[in-house]
């Protein structure tokens, strides 16, 4: 029952997986499993926000309790052997504490992302209207095709190009 050397197979192990989601960082594999091929960042996005607390399981599933804590285990059997108004009341209020966990984390995830990119954050410039216009460093390269255009707005350019 030594919970540090479980292993995902898809994923890592165990303590992988905690280090991961402490530090913001990642894994040894990506999501679907496969190595990170072309490794992985030094450091983690600088507007990277955790959302933890929401339940002693939730925090279990992302390896930031171990599974045999008491809490999680009282989490647990609620939810396998508790009658269905303690599972609803249970689910009902974890939605709550979730909704307003990623409200809050959105809203430091735009501040953060402003504070680490100054005049090329993309909050800062959505919110000036001034998404194209964003200067690249020098020695960067344009992106073909770039053209200055929001991503799924394409079509109306197109449209409006033609009247």
């Amino acid at each position: 029952k030594d919970l540090d050397l479980l292993e995902i197979p898809e994923a890592g192990t165990w303590a992988d997986l905690s280090k991961a989601h402490l530090t913001l960082g990642s894994g040894p594999a990506t999501p679907s499993g496969l190595p990170n091929k072309y490794g992985s960042p030094p450091y983690p996005f600088p507007a990277a926000v955790p959302i933890r607390g929401l339940s002693p399981l939730s925090d279990a599933v992302v390896c930031l309790r171990r599974h045999d804590d008491l809490s999680v285990v009282r989490d647990k059997r609620l939810l396998l052997c508790g009658t269905d108004a303690q599972r609803e009341g249970h689910i009902r209020a974890w939605r709550e504490r979730a909704k307003e966990a990623a409200v809050a984390a959105w809203k430091e995830v735009k501040s953060l992302e402003e504070a680490a990119f100054g005049e090329k954050s993309y909050f800062l410039n959505l919110r000036r209207g001034t998404l194209g216009s964003v200067q690249e460093d020098e020695g960067e390269e344009e992106v073909e095709g770039g053209g200055g255009l929001v991503h799924g707005h394409e079509q109306e350019a197109e449209q409006e190009e033609l009247r």
